[in-house]
């Protein structure tokens, strides 16, 4: 997992949010920390706190992704080029998407941002689907194979960092490290 914002139903003060980074980063780094990955980010008002926060604690290089819903925006309805214009200007080293609508839209969102920002290293955090109510469980639909068949367009597009958010699974990360294995 990485660092994420504080979600309420109330304004969040940015302050407060930028209080809530600083205390994480700073055990993170202490505890030997190689990057610091900020995540499911809706807003670039979240990203600028949580970069304050952080550079008041820690030199470590950071990432930040975005959650994009079924619209192509985050919650607080930034569009993925927005957000990568601003992941750019908080001085990130890589940016991309986590968590998320689908596969499909998570794709789209890093194309958007891909274009907004070539330079960028572009990194992605997809869930294994939408949860669904089984009985009395949560299933998420995505099965392991057709997320490695998702990491393969990922890296057709030149995404440098996959991984998985909610509902992935030991066999998801599996199937998606055999998918990249060039045997």
């Amino acid at each position: 997992g990485g660092l994420g914002p504080i979600v309420a139903d109330a304004p969040i003060d940015p302050d407060d949010l930028c209080r809530a980074f600083a205390e994480q980063a700073e055990a993170l780094t202490a505890a030997g920390a190689d990057l610091l990955w900020i995540e499911t980010l809706g807003s670039l008002a979240e990203l600028r706190a949580a970069v304050a926060g952080v550079r008041q604690v820690s030199p470590l290089p950071l990432v930040a992704t975005f959650s994009f819903d079924h619209e192509g925006r985050t919650r607080n309805g930034l569009t993925p080029s927005a957000a990568m214009r601003g992941a750019v200007d908080c001085g990130v080293v890589a940016a991309g998407a986590n968590c998320g609508h689908s596969l499909e839209m998570t794709e789209q969102a890093l194309r958007q941002m891909q274009r907004a920002a070539p330079q960028m290293p572009l990194v992605s955090k997809a869930n294994a689907g939408l949860p669904q109510r089984c009985g009395e469980r949560w299933h998420y639909p995505v099965s392991p194979d057709e997320f490695a068949a998702h990491g393969q367009r990922l890296r057709a597009m030149g995404v440098r960092l996959i991984g998985g958010c909610c509902g992935t699974t030991a066999a998801h990360l599996r199937a998606l490290h055999r998918e990249s294995d060039p045997m």
